[in-house]
């Protein structure tokens, strides 16, 4: 038996797997050492893993793809407990990013780009040599993410509160999202708010920028725009030529068509890409790598 985890900062996802072909699923919350600390994500991996191995029926080997896990003494202590805590003959633990891009390309060279609460650029050659832009969470990067565009919304409508920027509807409508009834009620509620609470408030810049709203979508475009950078950067890091694969995974990109649009004509700007989504996801996708997997990589650990 083959226990295949996805997981991240929202939720995490696990299946069972017997010779490649799925026996059970179930879903936790989130996994991300990083964010959460070791021992809570070990605690969501214990829970999983008791909702779907047999009693007294340790798994011949567990593959875990986490955000937060990139970190190579964090990610071999990931695997170490988790091997220990399951009984478990072998553990890989890697990136939620690796399996999806490897999984999803297969032999052939490509890109992964990720919008979603957060950003992330991941790219491969033929050779599977990888180079990797953005994912650094929101003080460093996360430029292109619903957490970024809802940022850049929220500084647009103080701006027009003070004076500073032009009229848009983004004011009136962030603060009923929110449920503030003022500018300082939202600056407060910004101030308690998490990344995944303010990122909530993506879809109501999109649909401004849908109904007209040139301020919404300039903040639309210009955060298309950083993310096709990223996207562009990996491209020519890996020497990658016109027709590489661009597989689009997230929120904005998979939900919002304005967004989507914006992001490939950029990327378009710079060389022609081929776009598509992934058609393997959460835990497939990683069992999908585990079945291709003939020597652990340098952006992987095994316990």
């Amino acid at each position: 038996m083959i226990l295949a985890v996805d997981g991240g900062g929202t939720a995490t996802r696990a299946g069972l797997y017997r010779g490649g072909v799925l026996l059970a699923e179930t879903t936790g919350g989130p996994a991300n050492p990083v964010a959460y600390g070791l021992s809570r994500t070990m605690e969501t991996l214990g829970e999983l893993a008791g909702r779907l191995l047999p009693e007294g029926e340790p798994p011949e080997a567990v593959f875990l793809a986490l955000a937060g896990a990139a970190e190579p003494s964090l990610r071999d202590a990931l695997a170490r407990e988790t091997g220990l805590r399951l009984g478990a003959g072998r553990v890989v633990a890697t990136t939620d990013l690796h399996p999806l891009l490897f999984a999803n390309a297969g032999r052939g060279p490509g890109i992964l780009t990720i919008a979603g609460t957060g950003s992330s650029v991941l790219g491969k050659d033929v050779l599977g040599g990888t180079a990797r832009a953005g994912g650094r969470g929101a003080l460093f990067s996360d430029d292109g993410s619903a957490y970024r565009l809802a940022v850049e919304g929220l500084r647009a409508a103080a701006a027009m509160a003070d004076g500073l920027g032009p009229d848009t509807p983004l004011l009136e409508l962030l603060m009923a999202a929110a449920g503030a009834g003022s500018v300082e009620e939202l600056a407060a509620w910004s101030a308690r708010a998490g990344k995944r609470e303010v990122a909530a408030l993506a879809p109501v810049v999109t649909a401004a920028a849908a109904e007209g709203d040139y301020v919404a979508a300039g903040c639309l475009e210009e955060q298309a725009r950083r993310l096709a950078g990223q996207t562009t950067v990996v491209a020519r890091r890996l020497g990658l030529d016109d027709g590489y694969r661009v597989f689009m995974h997230g929120g904005l990109l998979l939900n919002a068509p304005r967004y989507a649009e914006a992001f490939r004509q950029c990327v378009d700007m710079y060389a022609e890409a081929q776009f598509m989504t992934c058609a393997l996801t959460g835990h497939s996708a990683v069992a999908a790598w585990a079945e291709t997997l003939v020597r652990v990589p340098e952006w992987a650990s095994e316990w």
